[in-house]
């Protein structure tokens, strides 16, 4: 004996709420998962002492700091520092000062990390590419 129609139709209806809803908490996971890989990130690169070692010397040093800006991954790679893959970096002097950025670039959060000798460092969130403001 087969349902009856109403009762098949208030059953579709509540199981399109249960597949709406998982399909928010995929899309939320997917958003959650992206910016738990960030924060391990930082964490990783925060804790490098080599990176900071590095850092350091383009603080004190002129000359290493054109180095990093004419090729910011040769020059961390000659001072033993991989940049990992997700990171695209660049150095550039500004005035008196040197601003080095790594960004996370990725579709769903993408991430800037910045340091400067008389800044220090920051880490912000930054708009997607390709995407326009309203």
């Amino acid at each position: 004996m087969a349902l009856a129609a109403e009762q098949q139709q208030y059953l579709h209806d509540h199981l399109r709420v249960h597949a709406d809803r998982l399909d928010t908490l995929r899309s939320q996971q997917e958003h959650i998962q992206c910016e738990i890989a960030i924060h391990e990130l930082v964490l990783r690169l925060g804790h490098d002492e080599r990176l900071l070692a590095v850092l350091g010397e383009l603080a004190e040093d002129p000359t290493a700091a054109r180095s990093a800006c004419d090729d910011p991954y040769a020059h961390f790679a000659n001072h033993g520092v991989t940049v990992p893959d997700e990171l695209e970096v660049t150095a550039r002097q500004d005035g008196d000062d040197l601003v080095v950025r790594a960004t996370y670039v990725h579709d769903l959060y993408p991430f800037e990390l910045t340091w400067s000798p008389t800044s220090g460092f920051g880490a912000r969130p930054v708009e997607a590419r390709g995407k326009t403001t309203s």
